[in-house]
């Protein structure tokens, strides 16, 4: 009798050990799965999995997947069980706060965003997310301070400099703004955003010569393309060089369907025709 219940014992044990291989395999699949972006393909294998093993790893994922999806609600439900099995996931507190975002939970957001730090000092993201969610609520001080520690964290973090320059920004802090978006920049060398904005600074600076630079840069990189050509245009205008400030709006004309852009462009053109006839009359005469 001992000898049978000593067996059956292994039987259960072998049988539990590949259950736990056979969900862990299926997690692997869907990791590859998710690293292709087939997250329709992920759920299933990490529904297969949960089926298999209630697993907080699992959990987590398929919440990522569900992100990707779109499918909030599910998202977020999934990451409060990855929370329920595993009280000190950091991780699912800071996805789930981006998940209450676009919950347009803010509040729950904030929560989930502070208890991630709480729990891991040296974790940059929640730094940044709680951060992006004080600039939505224009609380643009609060966010530039989790800027600031995010980058402590992660000095090469250039998404955060340049949320950080937006912020500096919206409180009229030019050069503070042009400072963030430069170290930006330094730090991912193609951020055409952060050219377009840092011109946007320059050009409040009435730095023109850089605005003109930074706003080439940010067409070159294919960003913001009619608005850039725009206020490239307001630079050259500033610097009375009208005939190429006229090339500039025009060339934003060609680029835009924006009725209002269209009109505003129009009335750019004809005031500059303007300033440049008179300048030519002025030279003539002297």
């Amino acid at each position: 009798m001992k000898t049978f219940l000593l067996l059956l014992a292994i039987i259960f044990t072998t049988l539990g050990i590949a259950k736990g291989q056979d969900a862990d395999d299926l997690y692997k699949k869907a990791k590859s799965e998710m690293g292709n972006s087939n997250y329709d393909d992920a759920v299933k294998l990490l529904t297969q999995a949960l089926e298999i093993k209630k697993d907080a790893a699992y959990y987590f994922e398929r919440g990522t997947s569900y992100y990707f999806l779109k499918e909030y609600e599910k998202s977020a439900a999934d990451f409060s069980s990855s929370i329920e099995l595993k009280p000190d996931y950091p991780e699912a507190f800071n996805r789930r706060g981006k998940i209450k975002i676009e919950l347009n939970d803010h509040e729950g957001a904030m929560k989930d965003f502070d208890k991630a730090v709480a729990l891991r000092k040296d974790y940059a993201d929640p730094h940044y997310n709680r951060g992006l969610l004080n600039y939505m609520d224009k609380k643009y001080e609060d966010a530039i301070k989790d800027y600031q520690e995010a980058v402590k964290i992660k000095p090469g973090f250039a998404e955060a400099y340049y949320n950080m320059g937006l912020a500096y920004f919206e409180l009229e802090k030019y050069s503070d703004a042009v400072e963030s978006y430069s170290k930006a920049i330094e730090n991912k060398s193609e951020f055409g955003k952060a050219f377009f904005n840092r011109g946007n600074a320059n050009l409040r600076l009435k730095n023109y010569d850089y605005a003109v630079n930074d706003f080439t840069l940010a067409i070159q990189l294919n960003t913001e393309v009619v608005l850039a050509y725009s206020n490239r245009g307001q630079a050259y205008y500033n610097q009375e060089d009208y005939k190429s400030a006229i090339d500039d709006w025009n060339a934003a004309l060609k680029q835009t369907k924006d009725k209002d852009m269209n009109t505003k462009l129009m009335t750019f053109i004809k005031d500059a025709e303007n300033k440049l006839k008179e300048q030519k009359g002025s030279k003539k005469d002297k």
